[in-house]
């Protein structure tokens, strides 16, 4: 043996220990696509370079023989694994098969099966002949080498195909699908120079092809987080949604879109296109597209005028008129930035684009445009005219003249109608709640109080009532703050038995809180009515009986405070806790 043969024995074994390194680092993650069959195709890569540096390094004869033989299907298994990379990193579903798996292992068993069985037939290689020292092989091929050489070269190339084409559509992962194509596309050529080319008849030249690409996939691994997050189920995710979404790279050519966005083009496109060739018959929508900016893109100016508005502009609405029908849409444009491992430049140049998810809320508009419908109706005609007659059947009641049991029924319609227009008022703050919901003011807690306990002593002059507020911090709340400690008070004089009952009134500082409670002696609040407080509407089988306690609730809530309530049959505990404000308002 020559030191040449040596020196390509230990080449060969060193080259071995490359696909196979980065086939120990693909095991971790063999549950990620496309992991598996990397890991297979690496394997293999590294089981070849080792059996053409043992054949060469022992010079048993029927081993070598039997390694040569091998390493023929092994290539058709690098290939098989190449093209199923390509299929599974690329999520071409439509290969995404059982019958091309079976096809696969197929093609490799058959190779197997014809190649290994080829001193038999001798199809594969019509001679083998041995060095005299058993170490290398010198082969004359059969017409069956060519169509192994064809499948296995064209099953790799297609793969790469696959790879290629994610990469000029998917700026995100280029440099880990870049990886993929020149560790594969490596491999592909030293396997066509060893048909074609001897260095040495020792010395297998596709071993370095197998370490280069290996390489590059270990490069990935460690550098580029290939596999740690893979573009996988894109198509599958893309085409499913019923949202339109459209990526634009810095210049405002398409990189992507989804179904639901071609069926504006008629369902082509050409990536590159600018957005406004690409959507030119929707040209609102494309200068829109293309003059909007993500919430990290904008300077300071433009966030002075997006946000003059109150609304983010990240986030805005837009019409399309499509077959004589207008729907109306939400867009929502977001960065689209190189993480780490995929950024192209420096990092302060990491945005590449922007992604448009544009939502059809035609039918939520059209819902909100018949709620605001209703609500005018209820505002303006119901409850006004309800107030105005409520107000008409109580003059006219106080002007009747009655005793006995007449008189009982007169107060009765004068109470039901006091009742009825306490809740009219109700309604109307409820109403100023809804269109101000953040109305924010300071205010001296002391004083709310104060004025909301000579109201109701007023209407009801037999309660009691004692106050400890202190000189506590102002309090910061919806502005109609005094309307909720009114109808808590009110309510404990409404429904006390004999209209005289015993409140305290306590107040606290708790932290960043004030914590307001108000204690009666009354009978309680029904459990029914308590849980108003927890419920976002009413039911017909829990209902309140008023509306006091949803005032309370919602000018609490809009305050960004808590409201608790303990009821037992001794009374009721109330428990307002606010935030502590600052300068006051009132």
């Amino acid at each position: 043996m020559t030191e040449v043969t040596v020196a390509a024995s230990v080449l060969e074994l060193a080259f071995a220990t490359v696909p196979a390194t980065v086939a120990a680092a693909l095991w971790r993650y063999r549950s990620r696509p496309a992991a598996l069959p990397v890991f297979i195709m690496t394997l293999t890569a590294a089981v070849y370079s080792a059996s053409a540096g043992i054949a060469t390094l022992l010079g048993v004869p029927i081993l070598t023989e039997f390694l040569y033989y091998l390493r023929w299907p092994l290539g058709a298994t690098i290939a098989a694994g190449a093209f199923y990379t390509g299929v599974e990193y690329t999520d071409r579903t439509e290969f995404q098969h059982p019958l091309v798996v079976i096809g696969l292992i197929g093609f490799v068993i058959i190779d197997a099966a014809v190649i290994l069985s080829n001193p038999i037939h001798q199809a594969v290689f019509s001679e083998l002949v041995l060095s005299p020292d058993g170490r290398v092989v010198t082969a004359q091929t059969g017409p069956l080498v060519i169509v192994h050489l064809l499948f296995s070269i064209g099953l790799a190339v297609a793969g790469v195909e696959l790879l290629v084409v994610r990469y000029l559509r998917d700026r995100l992962y280029r440099w880990q699908t870049g990886a993929l194509i020149i560790g594969i596309s490596l491999g592909i050529v030293f396997f066509v120079l060893e048909s074609a080319v001897v260095i040495h008849p020792a010395f297998n030249l596709a071993t370095v092809g197998l370490a280069a690409g290996s390489l590059a996939l270990l490069w990935a691994i460690i550098r580029v987080e290939f596999l740690q997050t893979v573009p996988i189920a894109r198509e599958t995710l893309m085409g499913s949604m019923d949202d339109i979404v459209i990526a634009l790279d810095a210049e405002n050519r398409v990189i992507d879109m989804n179904r639901a966005a071609t069926e504006l083009v008629d369902g082509t496109y050409d990536i590159g296109n600018h957005v406004e060739k690409t959507f030119d018959n929707f040209p609102e929508f494309a200068t829109r597209l293309a003059e909007s900016t993500a919430p990290c893109q904008r300077t300071d100016s433009d966030r002075d005028v997006t946000h003059g508005g109150g609304r983010d502009s990240s986030e805005t609405d837009l019409s399309l008129t499509r077959d004589g029908e207008t729907r109306y849409y939400d867009l929502n444009v977001s960065a689209i930035e190189y993480a780490t491992g995929y950024r192209a430049g420096p990092a302060e140049d990491s945005t590449v684009g922007r992604l448009f998810v544009v939502r059809d809320v035609t039918p939520s508009r059209r819902r909100e445009e018949e709620l605001d419908l209703i609500k005018q109706v209820f505002a303006r005609v119901l409850r006004h005219n309800l107030r105005n007659d409520l107000n008409i059947i109580r003059g006219e009641a106080d002007q009747l003249d009655c005793d006995g049991e007449d008189c009982e029924s007169v107060e009765a319609i004068i109470e039901r109608a006091d009742h009825m227009i306490d809740l009219s008022e109700k309604a109307r703050h409820l109403e100023r709640i809804i269109e101000r919901p953040d109305s924010s003011l300071q205010f001296r807690l002391r004083s709310v109080v104060e004025t909301a306990i000579e109201d109701a002593t007023v209407e009801y002059p037999e309660a009691s009532v004692r106050v400890d507020v202190g000189d506590l911090p102002r309090v910061r709340a919806h502005g109609a703050l005094p309307v909720a400690i009114e109808n808590i008070v009110e309510n404990a004089c409404e429904h006390h038995p004999t209209h005289a009952p015993v409140i305290e009134v306590d107040a606290r500082r708790d932290g960043d809180y004030v914590e307001l409670t108000v204690t009666d002696d009354g009978p309680g609040i029904p459990e029914q009515e308590i849980d108003v407080l927890t419920a976002d509407s009413e039911t017909k089988l829990e209902h309140g009986s008023g509306i006091g306690l949803w005032l309370v609730r919602w000018i609490v809530d809009h305050s960004n405070g808590t409201v608790n309530i303990e009821s037992t049959d001794s009374g009721t505990r109330v428990t307002i806790r606010l935030l502590v404000g600052g300068k006051p308002s009132v």
